[in-house]
């Protein structure tokens, strides 16, 4: 059963980790470096956590299937628009293989899972902002 993560690794302990046998454990990480953020001097002052981030989370830990169990899986189809910019993805990912090997070859032939996964996220994430029915569809008209 795959187990997604967040977190953070210091590059060079990273690369330290992959050395050794392609064992397609490099293409199931999907990398992210951030950009630093300004500067901010300290402060006592406190801000509010925002009522509707708290409702949102409350939204998605609240899912369940009605049974009591710890993990709820969720399937959430792709409207024909979403289908139709995901296959213009996977040509464009498919073509690129070709000048990749080893490592970034087993990490880029892993790409279309990733983004059907952070595109599966932002859908509950959006829902989750804005209430209403759970999502059945990702409808891919979203920015």
């Amino acid at each position: 059963m795959p187990v997604g993560l967040v977190g953070g690794l210091q590059p060079d302990k990273l690369a330290r980790s992959f050395k050794g046998d392609l064992d397609g454990m490099y293409a199931r990480v999907l990398f992210a470096w951030p950009a630093d953020t300004p500067y901010r001097p300290l402060t006592n002052e406190v801000a509010e956590v925002e009522p509707e981030i708290v409702n949102a989370l409350s939204r998605i830990i609240d899912l369940t299937t009605g049974e009591e169990v710890d993990f709820t899986p969720r399937n959430i189809s792709l409207s024909s628009e979403a289908t139709e910019a995901f296959e213009r993805f996977r040509q464009f990912q498919h073509h690129g293989k070709g000048a990749l090997d080893c490592r970034e070859r087993e990490w880029w032939a892993k790409s279309p899972a990733h983004v059907l996964r952070v595109a599966g996220t932002l859908c509950y994430l959006d829902w989750a902002m804005v209430g209403g029915a759970e999502p059945k569809r990702m409808s891919g008209s979203e920015g």
